[in-house]
């Protein structure tokens, strides 16, 4: 991991199923920078805005956002 790079978990239970009884631990992506969920928790616009920042060679984290196909 390189250093700089967000370590805090999203931890938004939006959309998120509850399993067995279970509580919901939320979910485990890395927050995008400058704001307090990952990419796929943000608001539309907090999303486009960081997607506009990025380029061809950005290095970027997404580790355990959910994505859908």
């Amino acid at each position: 991991m390189r250093p700089g790079y967000p370590t805090t978990r999203c931890g938004s239970t939006a959309g998120m199923a509850r399993r067995s009884g279970r509580e919901s631990v939320g979910c485990g992506g890395i927050h995008i920078p400058g704001r307090s969920a990952c990419l796929a928790h943000v608001s539309a616009a907090d999303r486009a805005a960081y997607l506009g920042t990025l380029s061809a060679d950005a290095d970027i984290d997404h580790r355990g956002t959910p994505f859908a196909v």
